[in-house]
């Protein structure tokens, strides 16, 4: 069992289908006996893999991991669309699946970029204080607010198929396309597999959906509960590793007791830019938290920003 006064860290969990996200969480507050845990980017409940759950003083780290590029393999089906824009949900529309491969290449191209991106009917995101699914289940009619979102690349990784698809209790035939997808934050797969079938002269839905990356933490090094029980404590990554990209600082003891104290540090170098996020250690290499370098009476400080790790607790 962790100490949950003392634990600090992070478990990169491999979520399975069927739960929410809060309920992983809470599975894992059970599985670690800690009190404060938080997770970084909401996986839908049909939705599976890489789900980073912070433990402690780290929860804090949670908002600057949303920041970071997610990687999903996901189903791309053409021939069919849902009022989810998944298979979970009701079918709105069949049409013809027997789209030509190069047809499909052509479409993809068109949602790479920074593209404008109309999210879910059912989602969390919320129109005048009420989540978009509560104006779903109601019937009620909404604008719903595009936003702009990056999609670095899809890759198709596999051969599409034509196959039957169950959805509502009912099968269908759809074409099926696996796309391995880089994007960012507030990216919609279920949209983006919507708006290619609609591109492609069909309509579209998404099936399974896979998160294989989300920042530093890939699948292939993530935890199913059962491997998360047996490890324990030593599941525990640290949180400094999602801030590898930021330029090290090192503080002695003198140092970091004025920096645990709020005060600023002057530094004996000059530095490049105005304002710089950095991470910042003690002398023994203990990750404390991150710091900013500013230019003050043209010398050059050390402030303080994120405590994650107090060393002397």
């Amino acid at each position: 069992m962790i100490d949950g006064t003392l634990a600090c860290g992070v478990v990169n969990l491999y979520k399975p289908a069927g739960i929410t996200s809060f309920q992983a969480v809470s599975q894992v507050k059970r599985l670690l006996n800690v009190k404060k845990c938080g997770h970084a980017g909401t996986l839908d409940p049909d939705a599976e893999g890489v789900l980073p759950v912070f433990i402690g003083s780290a929860t804090g780290a949670c908002a600057y991991l949303e920041d970071e590029q997610k990687e999903y393999l996901a189903e791309i089906l053409l021939g069919i669309s849902t009022d989810t824009d998944d298979i979970s949900g009701r079918v709105t529309c069949v049409s013809d699946y027997n789209i030509p491969y190069s047809t499909v290449e052509a479409c993809i191209k068109e949602f790479t970029g920074e593209i404008i991106q109309k999210p879910p009917i059912y989602s969390a995101i919320k129109v005048e204080g009420r989540k978009l699914y509560e104006y779903a289940r109601k019937n009620a009619e909404v604008e719903i607010p595009e936003r702009k979102v990056t999609v670095y690349s899809i890759t198709i990784e596999e051969e599409p198929s034509i196959r039957k698809v169950s959805v509502d209790g009912k099968e269908y035939m759809a074409s099926c396309f696996k796309g391995l997808v880089k994007c960012s934050r507030g990216t919609y797969i279920r949209s983006l597999c919507r708006d290619i079938g609609i591109a492609a002269g069909t309509c579209g839905c998404m099936g399974k959906l896979v998160r294989t990356r989300s920042g530093p933490y890939r699948i292939e090094d993530s935890l199913r509960f059962e491997e998360l029980q047996e490890k324990g404590q030593k599941a525990l990554l640290p949180v400094a590793d999602l801030f590898e990209k930021y330029e090290k600082i090192v503080l002695n003891n003198k140092e970091t007791k004025d920096y645990l104290d709020g005060k600023k540090i002057a530094l004996k170098r000059k530095i490049d830019k105005e304002r710089q996020t950095v991470s910042v250690y003690t002398q023994d290499q203990g990750f404390i938290g991150l710091g900013e370098l500013v230019i003050m009476d043209s010398l050059s400080y050390l402030k303080g920003k994120k405590l994650f790790c107090h060393p002397y607790r």
